[in-house]
């Protein structure tokens, strides 16, 4: 592991990609050492959602999740990443991400095929009008 002033040093990307794919489980926090706060998030499925979007996002703006205790490989002075190259990197990665989200669940519950009332249905106000 890769320590700058003793503190770790983590890749944006990766830790990004690991929030995405594993964050309601805590396994992001768990990669970057926070273990408490992984075994919560585990224990609340992402904090019922909430915590794992709000991880996903925090990140694609280019902050930190959890506590300020670790730097990114782009913060690093001679460093060859750039951190703005790498948050426009995330940001696109992100809007893919809403992109399929939206067309997957548009897939899952297609709105068009809602039942509509007809004007002229035979079984409209039938219930009790026979009395």
């Amino acid at each position: 592991m890769t320590l700058y002033k003793g503190y770790p040093v983590y890749n944006r990307l990766t830790v990004f990609v690991i929030s995405i794919l594993f964050g309601g489980l805590g396994i992001d926090r768990i990669y970057i050492k926070e273990y408490m706060t992984g075994l919560l998030k585990f224990i609340t499925f992402g904090g019922f959602g909430i915590w794992y979007f709000l991880d996903i996002f925090h990140l694609a703006l280019g902050k930190k999740i959890g506590s300020n205790k670790y730097y990114w490989t782009c913060e690093l002075p001679n460093s060859k990443m750039n951190c703005d190259n790498e948050s426009k990197m995330i940001k696109t990665s992100m809007l893919y991400l809403v992109i399929f989200l939206f067309l997957f669940f548009m897939y899952i519950y297609p709105w068009g095929n809602m039942p509509v009332l007809k004007k002229d249905d035979p079984y409209k106000d039938s219930a009790i009008s026979n009395s």
